[in-house]
């Protein structure tokens, strides 16, 4: 018979719900200018006229951005398999009043 060796994960994919929630290094809030930067990827594929499906990434150009997507890559590929992107508190509470911006059209 084949014996199995358990061992222990030890990366840092390997996390447990109570000990990262306590921690805040998977989640990134949009400074003002990656926000900004954003709106003008969105402007720009906008632009092109072409359906979602065809957008490809020189169709949404990011700046700034494109720094913290890297890292979310990086930590969805090799890291804790998640990341939580969200607004400034600030900008945040303002979404309700914008549709488009995480607040449904009634």
């Amino acid at each position: 018979m084949t014996s199995i060796r358990i061992q222990p994960v030890k990366s840092v994919s390997a996390w447990i719900g109570c000990e990262i929630a306590s921690r805040r290094d998977w989640v990134h809030v949009l400074s003002t200018a990656e926000i900004e930067d954003l709106d003008r990827a969105v402007a720009h594929a906008r632009s092109t006229g072409k359906p979602l499906g065809e957008l490809t990434r020189d169709d949404f150009p990011l700046g700034l951005l494109a720094r913290s997507a890297a890292d979310w890559l990086d930590a969805l590929d090799s890291g804790r398999g998640f990341v939580l992107v969200r607004p400034s508190p600030s900008r945040q509470s303002r979404a309700g009043r914008r549709p488009g911006r995480g607040s449904r059209r009634r």
